[in-house]
């Protein structure tokens, strides 16, 4: 490497620009294809082991043909006079490391007189002086204004927390008119699970958030797999019944709610839901229903965010406290599934209301305990679910 200063000679007086510059030799760079990092170094001038070196500006994967890294003084100052050096990392075009290093170029130091060097040091404190009052000066107008934002900042979070000092019920008020300013009654809140229509989950506070998740289960084989579909749940989010190979299926999709949030609590009637998590709605009983899914080579599966148990043992939260046709008052905008607990549906108020029903095909010896859903034993095996469709009337 070479590293060269124009014009050659300098001393304090000049009063031109000042250029030091690096570059390869030409007999450095036969096999040499780039450089990795090209920099130039100034020894610090306050070490007395004269072993310290500054780096002064450096440039990063360079073409070798354009190679090269310049400073340039628009005139000479106390900065200026010193001992530099250049050096660089290359690679060849077969990828070996080149190391290249510049000797010493030492700038008017070693001609000065005693006395010229004494009026160097003088010139070079004041100008060092300078800087620092100049430096200390900009880091006080940073202080103001960074000061000045600290307190913006602090009036901005006090005029947000006063805003937000209001009750849990309040904020949850807010929010909810926010997100569903037409509705007036709410989804009950807590965890729990619905069977998806095929309309979709309910726009809801309790479900803003939530997610959707499956159940499949793998249906003991029959030629009357089907035989269920036939206007028997035209409402469920589908497809329901699916076949791969000689295997065939059931997928129940459901609805989850976020949990998040305190809406309220199921009203009397007489219904099930789906359980999600350790703990029951309040107000709710326990129940499950075993489901004997295909044993051989069985692939039974779930995704998403899912209710308790799993496709061969669905758990249920149930309500039984009152004569079924005293109206329940529930969100009547989109539609949803029940599940029917003996006897006639539910009837609800503002809405309309369809049993229908769907049918697993089953190894048979099928249990259930505690509080759970009506369901039908059939001569051939298969368990069928009677749900509650409910729609806005």
């Amino acid at each position: 490497m070479t590293i060269s200063l124009d014009p050659p000679e300098i001393s304090k007086a000049y009063a031109g620009e000042v250029t030091l510059r690096c570059e390869p030799n030409i007999s450095q760079t036969v096999e040499v294809e780039t450089l990795s990092i090209i920099r130039i170094m100034k020894r610090d001038t306050f070490d007395a082991t004269e072993k310290t070196w500054v780096t002064l500006t450096e440039t990063k994967n360079v073409d070798i043909d354009n190679a090269f890294i310049q400073i340039t003084w628009p005139s000479v100052v106390p900065e200026t006079f010193g001992v530099y050096r250049c050096d660089a990392i290359g690679f060849t075009t077969n990828s070996d490391i080149v190391l290249g290093k510049s000797e010493d170029l030492d700038i008017g130091l070693s001609a000065l007189t005693a006395n010229s060097l004494l009026d160097l040091l003088l010139e070079t404190k004041n100008y060092l002086q300078e800087n620092v009052v100049k430096n200390s000066d900009e880091i006080s107008n940073l202080d103001l204004k960074l000061t000045t934002l600290l307190e913006k900042e602090k009036d901005i979070s006090r005029e947000i927390a006063d805003r937000f000092k209001m009750s849990e019920k309040t904020r949850e008020s807010v929010i909810r008119s926010l997100l569903f300013p037409t509705s007036s009654v709410h989804w009950p809140g807590q965890r729990y699970a619905l069977l998806q229509p095929v309309s979709g989950c309910p726009v809801d506070f309790s479900f803003y958030g939530g997610h959707t998740g499956y159940f499949k289960l793998h249906a003991v084989s029959s030629s009357d797999f089907n035989k269920s579909s036939n206007n028997s749940h035209p409402h469920i989010a589908g497809p329901l019944y699916t076949v791969s190979g000689e295997n065939q299926f059931i997928t129940l999709k459901f609805c989850v709610t976020n949990g998040a949030f305190n809406t309220g609590n199921w009203p009397n009637g007489n219904y099930c839901i789906l359980k999600v998590g350790s703990s029951y709605p309040t107000g709710l009983s326990a129940g499950s229903i075993d489901i004997r899914t295909k044993s051989t080579n069985n692939q039974d599966n779930m995704g998403g965010n899912i209710p308790s148990g799993k496709p061969s043992q669905m758990q249920f939260c149930c309500k039984r406290s009152s004569d079924r046709s005293q109206l329940m008052v529930m969100p009547t905008e989109h539609p949803f599934y029940l599940y029917r607990l003996g006897g006639a549906c539910q009837e609800i108020a503002g809405m309309d209301v369809q049993l229908e029903y769907f049918e697993i095909q089953t190894e048979g010896s099928n249990r259930a305990s505690g509080t759970f859903p009506y369901h039908i034993p059939q001569s051939d095996g298969s368990l069928r679910f009677e749900i509650c469709y409910y729609s806005k009337s």
